[in-house]
Order: C-alpha cells, then structure tokens, then sequence
C-alpha cells in the first residue's frame, strides 16, 4: 500500500505518553496514538494531525501487524478542511 500510495510521508512525530497499548491475549496486541504527519500531496506539503490504530499479532516469534487504520483529526466529512467561499 505505502509503495503505491499517491502521497509520500516526509516524516512523522508521535507524543510516547499517549501511546494507548492493551494485551488482548499473549500474542496479541492493540496500540493506539495521535499522530502528526508531514505529508507531500499533488506536489504540495502539508502537516496532518490523525489517530492511529493497529493490531499486531506474534508469529513464529516476531511482532507483525494484522490491521492498521488512520482517520484524520477535525470534522469527518471534512468541512474544517475546505476553503469557505468570500463573502460579497
């Protein structure tokens, strides 16, 4: 998916302490953070605040991740992101 992507990642930065983990079982795990992410889109860069979920499994001894989401911070569908029209 990150090969193929139509955006590139210049670089991230996450606050360790409100890094959310819960052992589901003794091979499973959840993690849960905010996130902030410099991104390039359309040639453009710009910075985006999101909430990160995974959950990691143990196989043959090594951590893997089974499932990632991302959902951007603000207004889900996404109002707080578009320009408003000038007043007349």
């Amino acid at each position: 998916m990150i090969e193929s992507a139509a955006w590139k990642l210049e670089r991230f930065q996450l606050d360790p302490s409100n890094v959310k983990i819960k052992i589901i079982a003794d091979d499973v795990a959840v993690i849960a953070y905010e996130v902030q992410e410099r991104i390039v889109v359309d040639g453009e860069s710009q910075t985006v605040t999101a909430f990160d979920s995974s959950v990691w499994v143990r196989r043959m001894g090594k951590w893997v991740c089974a499932m990632h989401t991302e959902t951007l911070a603000g207004d889900p569908f996404g109002r707080d992101r578009t320009a408003k029209p000038a007043e007349a």
